[in-house]
């Protein structure tokens, strides 16, 4: 099957998120640029997804629709479809065709360091396994990467270049990778992956990776040393990574070894990912942590003394801080403020698919929050009219017998019942300050200095949504919301604020059940969030078809079927949760009046790990 076919079906997606066709069972108005059409003479095929007009005869399908409607050839058009709604499928056809040498200079390795390290390569490699009987199996792993674990060393570290898999040798132990870096008295950087190693070699610096082997052989090798090198921490960049770097620091400390726990990377995965980003970022990360261990100038970094003054002088104040914050703080659903132990600091990024409800629920969370603390509100889409239209019909249908709707109030339909539950609204006075302008990062975090300085106090900061947030001089949108998401990230911790910002999701989030990749290719959210929540419809996390990779058609349905219901059955969940346990929480999402229930009839609240 090739990218045409895989693409073919969605055309109907297409039609409505660029043409604003919802419904593409009926007759629409002709596509064509060519046709002012009068009257709906063009229908959708199903079966073969193509659109047809019945007046001027326009034929086509996703390609010749999508070069008519970017103006650019249809070759053009392939690439920006398969970007938007099978990018999987360009990574896995890019990884086939290439190469081993075009793939490891795609993870960013020269040919020098491909040399240095004794890197070899082998055509359709037979790896073998032993089953439970005794038996020795073969599978073939393509064409693959053979990187030893030191010049001389017989254990090689075996990668695919098709089917992304690694192969590590059955009968050897794996020893700690180029623990011949340790020979010099030069800082050592110590990482996870052997291709982090290689680059910072190839930057300047010497390092060791543990590829999964543990701390315990990087202390016997350097046990062996009479003059050791100070070693700097850089695993990776998530949780993992976080809590064994505190693990290996506290080891090589009580075993009086130099050490800094220094993470080159902050804003990617791994040094690896961040030199293929910004090459001198990582040279110049990589030189600070030298210098400052070279120096003797830990305290900048992680040092025990560090430690014990900010427990002797911040700690006990930060934790009252942080515990005053949960008490006065609440999201108007106790089940909620349970597991995310309340609404601290920190930067939270929630998502969802279009009209899955995100806006409204963050509209529902900012009423109750602001019973405490004042909401700052940046709506790169919802205007004031909205969202107060959204406030009010919400208290109607909690506190009367009669609610009524927002569309009732926003098409003038204002009656004493309104009226009296907006004046019950203005008599809480919450503090909810909304602005409807399209500010760039800059513009926005002066805003909230601004407000800070003027009223003496940190609001809540909600920013609906990030793609919105206008950046210039930015090739491509993932740069400009990596951009906004590192600029945020350092604005809310170096002032303890809380900052919720609002994600879309990507073309995979909108078929497939909520996870990490419903995030991605929109920019490093994951890395930079303290807490990650999605919402989405229960049945896709019920319904099994949303696992599969094809029956996009029955999907489709399954989400237009949501769609219609006035009463949907959502859930939240947490993907990260820097301060506690990842979970799920249903929802009733009464759409007539904009109102989520805590759905504890259907389940309690489950843990997700």
């Amino acid at each position: 099957m090739n990218e045409l076919n895989l693409l073919k079906p969605y055309l109907s997606d297409f039609l409505h998120t660029y043409y604003n066709i919802s419904n593409t069972k009926r007759n629409f108005r002709c596509i064509s640029h060519s046709h002012d059409d009068k009257h709906p003479s063009m229908s959708y095929n199903e079966k073969k997804h193509y659109v047809k007009c019945f007046s001027c005869g326009y034929t086509g399908n996703i390609l010749s629709v999508a070069s008519e409607y970017w103006g650019v050839s249809k070759a053009d058009a392939m690439k920006k479809l398969i970007d938007l709604y099978i990018p999987s499928y360009r990574r896995q056809f890019e990884e086939k065709s290439q190469s081993p040498v075009e793939y490891l200079h795609k993870r960013g390795l020269k040919d020098e360091t491909i040399a240095y390290f004794n890197i070899s390569f082998e055509d359709n490699f037979q790896a073998t396994y032993t089953t439970k009987d005794g038996k020795t199996k073969y599978f073939s792993m393509g064409s693959v990467v053979k990187i030893p674990s030191d010049k001389d060393s017989n254990f090689y570290l075996i990668r695919s270049i098709s089917k992304k898999k690694f192969y590590k040798p059955s009968g050897l132990t794996e020893p700690l990778f180029f623990a011949n870096e340790l020979e010099q008295t030069e800082p050592v950087v110590v990482v996870e992956s052997v291709f982090c190693a290689m680059i910072i070699h190839q930057i300047g610096g010497h390092a060791v990776a543990l590829n999964g082997t543990g701390w315990q052989k990087l202390l016997s090798a350097l046990n062996t040393k009479e003059n050791p090198p100070s070693i700097i921490l850089s695993l990776d960049n998530d949780a993992a990574g976080q809590r064994a770097s505190e693990q290996l620091y506290d080891e090589l400390t009580a075993n009086e070894y130099k050490v800094v726990n220094y993470p080159l990377s902050a804003q990617a995965k791994d040094p690896n990912e961040l030199y293929l980003q910004d090459e001198e970022k990582l040279k110049s990360e990589l030189k600070k942590a030298i210098e400052a261990i070279n120096n003797k100038d830990i305290e900048k970094v992680s040092d025990s003394n560090l430690l014990l003054d900010y427990m002797a002088y911040s700690f006990l104040d930060e934790k009252k801080r942080k515990k005053e914050q949960v008490i006065e703080r609440s999201s108007g659903f106790p089940v909620l403020d349970k597991n995310l132990n309340g609404i601290g600091e920190g930067l939270y990024i929630f998502g969802g698919r279009p009209g899955v409800g995100k806006t409204t629920f963050l509209d529902q969370i900012a009423y109750s929050l602001a019973e405490k603390v004042p909401i700052l509100y940046f709506s790169y889409e919802q205007k004031k009219l909205h969202f107060a239209a959204k406030q009010i019909s919400r208290l109607s249908y909690q506190l009367t017998d009669k609610p009524f709707q927002s569309r009732d109030l926003l098409s003038g339909n204002v009656t004493k019942q309104a009226v009296d539950m907006i004046e019950h609204y203005l008599s809480e006075k919450r503090q909810i300050y909304i602005h409807s302008e399209q500010y760039d990062v800059e513009t926005l975090m002066k805003k909230i200095e601004k407000f800070e300085d003027r009223y003496g106090v940190s609001p809540i900061i909600i920013i609906d949504f990030i793609q919105k947030i206008p950046v210039s001089n930015k090739t491509t949108t993932k740069d400009s919301i990596d951009y906004v998401v590192s600029t945020l990230e350092k604005f809310t911790h170096e002032n303890h604020r809380t900052v919720i910002l609002v994600s879309s999701f990507n073309r995979f989030g909108y078929y497939s059940p909520l996870s990490m990749d419903s995030f991605r290719e929109t920019g490093n959210l994951e890395y930079a969030a303290d807490v990650m929540l999605g919402i989405q419809y229960q049945v896709v996390s019920k319904n099994k078809i949303f696992l599969t990779e094809n029956k996009l058609a029955e999907k489709q349905m399954l989400i237009r079927n949501e769609d219609a219901k006035k009463i949907r059955e959502v859930e939240l969940c947490c993907l990260k949760n820097r301060y506690g346990t990842q979970f799920s929480v249903p929802f009733k999402y009464y759409t007539e009046y904009d109102c989520f229930i805590y759905n504890d009839q259907l389940s309690s609240t489950t843990n997700r790990i």
